[in-house]
């Protein structure tokens, strides 16, 4: 005979609540290189690095009352049906970076007016994302997410996305609770990648109508 899970519902108020302790700083750092000669003027650079720290229980321990264990599953949880879903399982301790750039750079023009300087962006944002749970058993840093954001003839936006796994991967391309830098010296391997772009086309009395391509890989 197979086991089966029943399941009931009981009739009576309940409710449940979760509470969290986050912390963040953030800052700016610029760096400018300058030229005396030639077109180029100067090129800039502005680092944004931000930090966040994020603290949670377990709501599962008993001490809640809103886990429970019925012999066939691990627990389960009263509010598993619930419009509000339930509250989150395992004891977090996330510390999150986020590394953000700018780049553009300014050029001078024929004209001999205060404003004669031409701001070009080469790079209207780029960066990575990664986070640690210090309370995880196992695969405690999460994958890096990066990004790259642009403009080109004022005209065509990219936008590039991808995800990178700092682990190894095993013959089923999961993950395994060992870095990649260990096995072969490197980082990661990129496990998706993305690039949309949109065009900006004017036509004789019409507005800017955009368009946009996107092309993907897993």
């Amino acid at each position: 005979d197979s086991a089966k899970v029943l399941t009931d519902t009981i009739g009576e108020f309940a409710a449940n609540f979760e509470y969290n302790f986050s912390t963040s700083i953030s800052t700016n750092l610029y760096g400018m290189v300058q030229f005396k000669k030639g077109k180029l003027k100067a090129i800039r650079h502005v680092f944004t690095p931000s930090l966040n720290f994020r603290l949670s229980p377990d709501f599962s321990s008993e001490r809640y009352g809103y886990y429970g264990n019925n012999g066939s599953r691990t627990s389960y949880s009263i509010y598993d049906i619930g419009i509000y879903g339930k509250p989150g399982a395992g004891r977090q301790g996330v510390l999150s970076l986020s590394l953000a750039n700018n780049l553009e750079m300014k050029v001078r023009t024929p004209k001999d007016t205060v404003n004669a300087d031409k701001k070009v962006k080469l790079l209207d944002q780029f960066g990575a994302n990664a986070s640690y749970n210090m309370f995880a058993d196992s695969l405690n840093l999460s994958d890096i997410s990066f990004f790259a954001r642009t403009t080109l003839f004022n005209k065509i936006n990219l936008n590039i996305n991808g995800n990178l796994t700092p682990y190894a991967l095993d013959t089923n391309n999961s993950r395994i609770n060992k870095f990649r830098w260990a096995e072969d010296r490197k980082i990661g391997k990129i496990t998706s990648a993305s690039l949309a772009a949109s065009f900006n086309l004017n036509r004789q009395g019409q507005q800017n109508q955009p368009r946009q391509s996107q092309l993907g890989t897993e």
